[in-house]
């Protein structure tokens, strides 16, 4: 088990996306959440997660170091907003994301099998699709896709990103090949690349 770096990808992936999270919580972009309360916790897991940055703690240590915040994001969120349920969930699984080396920007997310129940047009673009999923553990969740040939009943390798909308429509995740398994279960991507790629967008503030 190794230690958590400046440059431990899973931590920043974090940083960032609580600093985007208050950025849409301060304009008032979350419904049903007392705002004050959700920006209080978010600035207080930022400080968290600074000091765990630059702390070089054992991994296996982050999980709990982080639960009592979760807890306070529960009571201050509002689950059904995307993104404050990604927080969570990022959370709740933080054992399972920090008990492994973190390789490179790929393994900042948890890649699980999923099941497509549905497939339909987008109606905004003409090369996009809006898919729902069965992600085990992990719920059902919509995931918008470019791909051509993602039909209901195949069986998806499902990057847990954070959510990013394509033309209105809000994505909780991104396909990265075929896969096998039971939904939810916890595999490597097949495509590595891509999913390096996608969390770099948010490291980089291109998302």
């Amino acid at each position: 088990m190794g230690t958590v770096t400046p440059e431990d990808p899973r931590i920043r992936l974090l940083l960032s996306f609580v600093g985007y999270a208050k950025d849409r919580a301060s304009s008032g972009a979350y419904s049903d959440v007392n705002r004050r309360q959700l920006l209080e916790v978010l600035e207080k897991l930022e400080s968290k997660l600074q000091e765990i940055r630059y702390s070089y703690l054992p991994s296996s240590q982050v999980a709990e170091e982080l639960s009592g915040l979760r807890s306070e994001l529960e009571d201050a969120a509002n689950p059904e907003e995307p993104d404050l349920r990604w927080l969570l969930e990022y959370l709740e699984h933080a054992d399972r994301l920090f008990e492994r080396e973190a390789e490179d920007e790929a393994d900042a997310v948890l890649c699980t099998v999923c099941e497509v129940l549905s497939v339909r047009d987008h109606p905004e673009a003409d090369n996009l699709w809006i898919t729902t999923v069965n992600a085990g553990d992990f719920g059902k969740r919509t995931v918008v896709t470019n791909l051509e040939d993602v039909d209901e009943g195949d069986s998806m390798a499902l990057a847990l990103l954070p959510p990013r909308e394509f033309m209105g429509v809000v994505s909780e995740g991104m396909f990265c090949g075929e896969a096998e398994g039971d939904p939810g279960e916890i595999i490597e991507p097949p495509d590595r690349g891509e999913v390096r790629s996608a969390v770099m967008e948010w490291l980089e503030g291109e998302r």
